[in-house]
């Protein structure tokens, strides 16, 4: 199966799920891994059974969860804070991403959530790969751009909230992902140096947070 495409304040590589462990998996043919996004720990549970033990760590990412293809419904909670509950739908030999972060809503709410989906495009030898979802509702008006290896340059990249674009395709290397203000060329926040190796891609997520927006970057 392929692998899953203002000043910052937290960026992490997330290469290894090693902040806790996850119950055995249900049998299955379809399969979900969840990113917490949020600020704090992260509890999971799919069709009211528990999908971690702990939690899952802010920034960390879970195991991958099989489960039979079909609908699905998820929970999703913070310590001491209200939960959310979505109805996902998976399907027959592929996998998706959760990603929860904080909603940017007034008052008491679960975290807000987003699903990418595996395109099960094959990153060949040689190569990295590299996308960018928005998920920074309270962002403003901004640019989104990204360096890709061998490119001084940086190319503008267009994505809507919440949405991802397309991987992007070049040597392996050091990436970055930035925003400016629209029409600026000054960075507002910065993944900093995101090193991928040949064969493999990484999602870079823009979110919300107290101090402005924030990039995280997960190994898909």
């Amino acid at each position: 199966m392929p692998r899953i495409g203002a000043i910052v304040t937290a960026i992490t590589l997330l290469m290894l799920p090693a902040c806790f462990d996850s119950t055995q998996p249900a049998p299955g043919d379809s399969s979900i891994q969840v990113v917490n996004a949020t600020l704090g720990w992260l509890d999971v549970s799919i069709d009211s059974r528990s999908a971690t033990f702990g939690g899952v760590s802010m920034n960390g990412v879970s195991n991958i969860l099989t489960m039979p293809a079909g609908l699905h419904r998820i929970r999703l909670g913070l310590a001491m804070s209200p939960t959310t509950e979505i109805t996902v739908e998976t399907k027959r030999d592929t996998q998706l991403t959760l990603v929860a972060y904080p909603s940017g809503s007034a008052g008491e709410t679960g975290p807000a959530t987003t699903v990418l989906v595996d395109t099960g495009a094959w990153v060949p030898a040689g190569r990295s790969q590299l996308r960018v979802a928005n998920l920074a509702a309270n962002a403003g008006a901004i640019e989104i751009w990204q360096r890709q290896p061998g490119s001084p340059a940086g190319s503008r990249i267009t994505t809507s909230v919440p949405s991802a674009s397309p991987y992007v395709q070049s040597d392996p290397g050091v990436w970055e992902v930035w925003t400016t203000a629209t029409g600026s060329a000054v960075k507002t926040a910065s993944s900093g140096p995101i090193q991928i190796p040949t064969g493999e891609r990484r999602t870079a997520l823009l979110l919300d947070s107290p101090a402005g927006p924030r990039f995280v970057v997960v190994a898909d």
